[in-house]
């Protein structure tokens, strides 16, 4: 699991996880869910809209947010992502699957 740095904006309901040592520059979406890639197609950010009614964890909940970790595999054409959340009241465990056009070799 990398630790990821993240922003949680409360009034767009918007979690931002990202890594310092890539810089983003493509990505997708899928839903509520938007992935973005640095030049070498390595997992470089991740976006989670509404994450309070997508996941079920409060808003007070995600503004206390103390620490977000991730992992990322590619099985064929799925990328799978594992999050967990740390904050000051529970720790929540996320799997998050996306089908590819193509398969990447996640890093």
């Amino acid at each position: 699991m990398k630790e990821m740095n993240f922003i949680y904006d409360r009034e767009a309901d918007s979690l931002f996880l990202f890594r310092e040592d890539r810089v983003e520059d493509s990505s997708i979406g899928m839903g509520e869910i938007i992935i973005g890639f640095d030049k070498g197609l390595n997992l470089a950010s991740l976006e989670i809209l509404n994450p309070d009614k997508l996941y079920k964890i409060p808003k007070s909940h995600l503004s206390k947010l103390r620490k977000a970790r991730m992992q990322a595999s590619c099985r064929g054409s799925v990328l799978w992502i594992h999050l967990e959340l740390e904050m000051e009241q529970e720790s929540k465990e996320i799997p998050i699957s996306i089908p590819l056009e193509r398969p990447l070799a996640c890093r």
